[in-house]
């Protein structure tokens, strides 16, 4: 279809007269419709192309994967295996810091402290109290009871007994006047539980260790220890004397728990 342009032009007597003209099909401003690819006879048409971006994000995962070794799956599944980890790696310090005890046979010394017929020529108390994740923990009966040859043994100076262990009574019963430590105490109860010991009746009985292994294993921002009422610095609390009617908290874990300042002992204690 030609185009037509309008114009105007002087007429023969001064007059303007209006004119058209075509302008002929083919000039370079004339709109032409988009030609149809002729297709191939004899081939179907081809498929739309996937986007380049699709392939190049494939290729860089699996590349990935491959200089990783499976790291990529690793950081996926990370979150979820954190919880297990974090106990299985708990256990495992506990399980270490009950197997670092030097091996000594029922009945040997234990930090020069050893295990005798009770004597009472001194005979003082101590008061421990204990928590674990903000739980009461009892101190275990049977605490430096030795078993020797399957039978009711002897009597380490530093023990417990099943008539006051859940007031948390640590006994300290020696020949001589002289001042012991909390970590005496502590690697008795340790070998108690590994030994097993006897009972205030003479029956066989287990000592459970959980605690004091799991404190020997814990880092020191968990561990928060009171004398009457009073912290200590976590480091040295191995080194507190064991003198009359003191009375020590350990605390392992969160959340904390009102330290004891006093301790009600029973009577004659």
């Amino acid at each position: 279809m030609a185009r037509i342009r309008w114009g105007v032009r002087k007429g023969e007597e001064g007059q303007d007269a209006m004119v058209t003209t075509e302008t002929p099909r083919g000039r370079d401003d004339e709109w032409r419709a988009p030609r149809p690819r002729a297709q191939t006879q004899g081939r179907p048409p081809r498929a739309p192309r996937a986007p380049r971006a699709r392939y190049l994000g494939v290729a860089v995962a699996a590349l990935l994967l491959l200089l990783g070794g499976g790291g990529f799956l690793a950081f996926a599944h990370g979150s979820n295996n954190r919880d297990s980890a974090n106990s299985a790696n708990s256990s495992a310090g506990i399980k270490a810091a009950s197997a670092s005890l030097p091996n000594l046979a029922p009945g040997a010394a234990v930090d020069g402290i050893s295990c005798q017929e009770e004597n009472v020529t001194y005979h003082i108390h101590v008061a421990l109290t204990l928590y674990r994740d903000g739980q009461a923990v009892a101190l275990p009966a049977g605490i430096g009871h030795a078993i020797l040859s399957g039978q009711r043994g002897c009597l380490y100076w530093l023990h417990t007994h099943s008539f006051d262990n859940a007031a948390g009574i640590v006994h300290i019963e020696s020949p001589t006047k002289r001042i012991y430590t909390l970590g005496q105490a502590l690697d008795i109860w340790r070998y108690a539980a590994q030994w097993g010991a006897w009972n205030d009746d003479g029956s066989a009985i287990t000592v459970d260790g959980s605690f004091v292994n799991r404190l020997r294993a814990a880092p020191q921002k968990s561990v928060h220890v009171y004398v009457d009422g009073k912290l200590v610095g976590p480091g040295s609390y191995r080194g507190i004397s064991l003198t009359a009617h003191k009375s020590i908290t350990i605390e392992l874990g969160a959340p904390l728990r009102k330290p004891a300042a006093r301790v009600a002992f029973p009577p004659g204690e």
